[in-house]
Order: structure tokens, then sequence, then C-alpha cells
């Protein structure tokens, strides 16, 4: 456990937290990159895929949602 044990539980909490936003950081990544390879060379030809625009207009309530 270590020199200090009385911290580990914090200790565990805080590591649990940065190694999954880590995780959502690099898939959130990998789907960019993805997004921008497919996209034609000309944005303006580009075409908005309807559910990905709600999800990105949504995604920022869900907090609000939650609290209700």
């Amino acid at each position: 456990m270590g020199p200090f044990p009385e911290r580990a539980a914090r200790l565990l909490l805080v590591g649990r937290f940065l190694a999954e936003y880590y995780r959502l950081v690099a898939e959130r990544s990998d789907r960019a990159v993805d997004l921008v390879e497919r996209q034609p060379g000309d944005l303006r030809d580009a075409v908005v895929d309807p559910e990905h625009f709600a999800e990105a207009v949504r995604r920022p309530t869900w907090s609000e949602d939650r609290a209700r």
C-alpha cells in the first residue's frame, strides 16, 4: 500500500478518474481523426450528419438533466 496507507482511498479515486479521463480523451481524439480524414478537401462540400449535430447540441446539457 505504500508509506501512506491512509491516502489509499483518495489516491485510488483520483487515479481512476485520471485513467478514465485519459481514455475518454484518447477515444474522442481517435474519433476526431477519423472524422477529419473522411471530410472532403473543401469543407464547403462536407455533409453534416444530423444525429451527430443533435448530439453535439444536446451533450452540454447532460449535467443539467442529471440534476433533475
